[in-house]
């Protein structure tokens, strides 16, 4: 699946989780958590997601956060408010300075 509007690959579930060693039930509940906070995922014509490079940044920042043991509905709000479409991505500071991390992209 290509996005339109950058000419990038996308990616199905399967090949995400694979990816970033976790299930796909995993991924599928954390992709749900996103989207009520605000998160915009790609979906085909038969409303499948698709996942792009920045989505591959959001839920590695969101299993990092996770494994710094920050709290879940944190890690997802925090994940939901920063823009990983720029290089610069903008912080959400006070889940970040709380537990001390930081996004690297």
């Amino acid at each position: 699946m290509i996005n339109a509007t950058k000419n990038e690959f996308g990616y199905f579930s399967k090949d995400v989780a694979i990816e970033l060693e976790i299930t796909t039930s995993t991924l599928r509940r954390w992709s749900i958590e996103l989207e009520k906070e605000g998160y915009n995922f790609n979906r085909n014509e038969k409303e499948q997601l698709i996942y792009y490079e920045r989505d591959f940044k959001a839920l590695r920042e969101l299993k990092k956060l996770l494994s710094n043991n920050v709290p879940f509905s944190d890690a997802i709000k925090a994940i939901a408010s920063t823009d990983f479409e720029n290089k610069n991505a903008k912080q959400t500071p006070s889940v970040y300075i709380r537990y001390n991390t930081f996004i690297k992209t």
